[in-house]
């Protein structure tokens, strides 16, 4: 098997092929072992490409103690109705049963069998439904955004990326409040420089020249005789 840190075994499929169409596409799938200690309180039974995105084909499994055994789940949908009423293109398939943590989310690892697609028909892939390498080597990683389960036949909602932290969020608010600040420093500044500019100009312009008197006084010198000139 490829990629251990991928792939934690495999899903029987009983039965080991079927109609597209058949309502449910099988009785029931087995994990080939118990989800990872301590991801046992929900899972998930789902269908997609190889590397996803996968849809399910069973409500969540809501009981618990999943990684005390195998874990069982029992399809309630068709292949064609998982996908939304659209028939499944030829070519191979996953189902995978994934497993859940109430307080650390979906486990990285994915139980996977292959399944391949021929008309209507999908059957279990050469090699025992094992992931072909191809396949392997293709396979995206877990998607951050991955949907944790819920107890809704409409499967689970998505939670929050991964890539968006709580201090990054922080940081690029306080960098772009900083921004701002400066900015408006900038504004404030000018605008009192032009202030000061005005008062000064006028200051200037109404100051009195050297050497001229006060308003009224004319350049007349007083008569030290007294008689008028």
């Amino acid at each position: 098997m490829p990629d251990q840190t991928v792939f934690l075994g495999t899903v029987r499929l009983d039965p080991a092929s079927g109609s597209v169409d058949t309502d449910p596409i099988f009785a029931a799938g087995v994990t080939s072992a118990a989800c990872p200690a301590g991801y046992g309180s929900d899972a998930l039974l789902r269908i997609g490409r190889p590397g996803g995105p996968y849809t399910n084909l069973a409500r969540p499994l809501t009981a618990g103690d999943y990684d005390r055994g195998a874990v069982t789940a029992t399809p309630n949908r068709s292949f064609t109705t998982a996908l939304g009423g659209t028939a499944p293109q030829a070519g191979e398939w996953w189902v995978v049963a994934e497993c859940f943590s109430q307080t650390q989310g979906q486990h990285p690892g994915r139980f996977v069998t292959s399944v391949t697609v021929a008309g209507s028909g999908w059957r279990l892939s050469p090699g025992g439904g094992t992931a072909s390498a191809a396949s392997a080597a293709s396979a995206a990683p877990t998607p951050a955004a991955d949907p944790t389960p819920s107890t809704s036949d409409t499967g689970p909602a998505p939670g929050p990326s991964a890539d968006v932290t709580p201090s990054a969020v922080a940081l690029d608010r306080t960098a772009r409040t900083g921004a701002a600040s400066f900015g408006l420093s900038l504004w404030w500044l000018a605008g009192v420089g032009g202030v000061l500019a005005l008062v000064g100009a006028v200051w200037l312009s109404t100051r009195p020249a050297r050497g001229t008197g006060r308003a009224g006084s004319g350049n007349r010198r007083p008569s030290r005789s007294g008689r008028h000139p």
